[in-house]
């Protein structure tokens, strides 16, 4: 008999058969335990992946909100520094300027402060018209998909232009030593508006959606898919 035959007979034996059975059983169960193994691997790159670009727009969108914090605290300094400055030129006609109640060394002192708050004027009017359309550049620019956002600038630009003028035109009409409590006070109430609704529209348009990567969950489902 040859050894062909001989291994048959085996394999045809119960031994034989139970052989097999371990023999292939082993070998099926490595396979399918590689091919569990490779696609665990594969999960958990993709996991690391995921995690890592999570945080990579997390960062970025951490940013982007410091930069727009910056851009906000730019606005209200210029149209506040711009404000006390006109509110100054105001003022220069109540009665705490009122040169007639002023003598000698005194009177020097109020031509100066006179001439002080004159001069800051001028110059943060220079700035105001030198930086207002860079906040309005800086507005379009970290608010990319709202369209026109740029415009809820303008309003607040043409206020605060109106109550520089009427500070400049009150002190112009109403001499010295006057009553100054009103002045201007529909002016400064209008830049205060205009004020309020631009931070309402930056506020409702702060939160964006970073190309799906805003959250872990989100990078998930859109791989998934």
């Amino acid at each position: 008999m040859t050894c062909q035959q001989l291994f048959f007979r085996f394999l045809e034996s119960t031994g034989g058969a139970a052989l097999l059975t371990v023999l292939f059983g082993t070998l099926g169960g490595i396979v399918l335990e590689n091919r569990i193994q490779g696609h665990l691997q594969e999960r958990e790159s993709q996991r690391e992946y995921l995690q890592a670009r999570s945080l990579q727009a997390l960062a970025a969108y951490e940013n982007h909100l410091e930069r727009e914090r910056v851009v906000i605290e730019n606005i209200y300094g210029l149209v506040g520094s711009t404000m006390v400055a006109a509110e100054g030129i105001i003022e220069l006609a109540g009665p705490g300027f009122d040169r007639n109640r002023y003598r000698g060394d005194a009177l020097e002192r109020i031509q100066q402060q006179d001439s002080n708050v004159r001069r800051a004027y001028n110059d943060s009017l220079r700035r105001w018209r030198g930086e207002q359309h860079v906040v309005a550049l800086q507005i379009d620019y970290y608010h990319p998909r709202q369209m026109g956002i740029g415009n809820t600038w303008q309003p607040v630009v043409t206020a605060v232009d109106d109550f520089t003028r009427c500070a400049e035109h009150f002190l112009e009409r109403a001499g010295r030593g006057i009553d100054i409590s009103e002045a201007c006070a529909s002016n400064r109430s209008d830049v205060v508006s205009k004020l309020e609704q631009l931070t309402a529209v930056l506020e409702k348009t702060r939160v964006y959606v970073w190309e799906g990567f805003e959250t872990f969950k989100r990078m998930a489902e859109l791989v998934e898919q």
